[in-house]
């Protein structure tokens, strides 16, 4: 699948402990307590922290890599305990006024992705779901101003939500209608990540429930057993698509984040100036790590937690942003408690999933996960627990 294989007994053994290191932080955590909060961090374990280990054992990554991507997570793991000690609930609003704005939200943030889509994608449909890079390109020529690219943004977070509101409502024509302005929104500029979380969200709303939760182990080790014969066998579009894009893609490019901070300097935050009407003149790490790292101009090699850590602060991220991620979580799971267990893990695989794949700040700003607590502050609490 493109990666290097030196695997030597030295570094799996240290792999292995790591790997049981930070396994007994997150198991205490999780074992404990629930909600977003734990099942965020669980899904971050098995496909971020993992990967990366398995990157170790196999002498990708570095042992200094190895020892700072430790650190992160023991630090991650145990910011959150601490804080879920002290857990509150938020004030719930009355009953109408959660609908109003729900109704109002979501009829708003429907019309601005079909409103970017007619006037800037021209209603050019994309049905190749997996060659989208030409798209991607011609997106990049549209001329949105930047208030239009945030609610953009906000309506990508929010619209996912609604989605498996109305299908656990057994609301199908709405569903169906969501499900379109999803299609509408992937249409714009190709993003696989729409694809990705509204099938996701499709598929937890409708098949979600315990027994069935007690079986994904079973599911996943089978699953990724048939990829891996699949591969043997020539077909290799799978396990590209989901073992590699998915699990050890996002710790390589990690690791590719950290080799380039080495030989230069942390940004400190310089996304931020354009926020403040200030020109960066720091380089796009994305772009470079994907011309200098995967040989591929014009690649955004997008990355989160561990890889956004260490580009804006370099070692000190490796402390600060673990506890920056778990205040943010804190407050998700502070006005989710009333909401039912499919609601909450489509709220978790949507955090993961942007945490996993943008800096902190651009998931809180471009990609509206800070839009998305005003979302689900007012999401309607009458669906059953389960």
């Amino acid at each position: 699948m493109g990666f290097r294989n030196y695997f030597s007994s030295y570094s799996f053994l240290i792999a292995i402990f790591g790997f049981f290191i930070n396994f007994l932080i997150f198991a205490v955590f999780i074992i404990e307590f629930k909600g977003i909060v734990s099942t965020v961090l669980t899904v971050l374990f098995y496909i971020s922290f993992i990967p990366g280990n398995i990157l170790f054992a196999f002498r990708v990554t570095t042992i200094e890599f190895f020892l700072f991507f430790q650190t992160y997570w023991a630090i991650f793991g145990m910011f959150a305990r601490i804080l879920m000690c002290s857990q509150r609930q938020l004030p719930i609003p009355p009953k109408r006024v959660k609908y109003f704005f729900s109704v109002f939200i979501c009829l708003f943030m429907s019309s601005t992705i079909l409103f970017v889509f007619a006037y800037y994608a021209r209603f050019r449909f994309m049905f190749d779901f997996l060659n989208v890079y030409d798209l991607r390109l011609d997106a990049r020529t549209y001329s949105i101003p930047l208030p239009v690219i945030y609610l953009l943004g906000f309506a990508r977070a929010s619209i996912p939500i609604y989605l498996g509101y109305v299908i656990i409502k057994k609301k199908w024509w709405i569903g169906l209608l969501l499900s379109l302005i999803q299609f509408c929104s992937f249409s714009i500029d190709g993003s696989k990540t729409i694809y990705f979380i509204t099938l996701i969200v499709v598929v937890i709303a409708f098949f979600y429930n315990d027994f069935l939760y007690g079986l994904i182990p079973m599911f996943a080790f089978t699953a990724l057993a048939l990829f891996q014969i699949l591969s043997f066998m020539g077909f290799n579009l799978v396990n590209s698509l989901i073992v590699r894009r998915t699990l050890f893609l996002p710790a390589l490019i990690s690791y590719s984040y950290y080799d380039f901070v080495k030989s230069t300097t942390p940004s400190y935050f310089g996304n931020l100036l354009k926020y403040l009407g200030m020109e960066n003149h720091n380089p796009d790490i994305s772009f470079l790590v994907g011309e200098l790292y995967f040989k591929r101009p014009g690649s955004s090699a997008n990355n989160g937690l561990f890889g956004d850590a260490f580009w804006n602060l370099g070692v000190l991220g490796i402390i600060f942003m673990p506890v920056l991620i778990s205040l943010f979580l804190y407050l998700l799971n502070s006005i989710t408690a009333y909401l039912s267990t499919k609601m909450r893990i489509i709220v978790s695989i949507i955090v993961s999933v942007s945490l996993l794949n943008s800096s902190f700040t651009t998931m809180l700003l471009s990609h509206g996960m800070a839009f998305l607590v005003v979302v689900l502050y007012f999401l309607p609490n009458d669906v059953k627990k389960n």
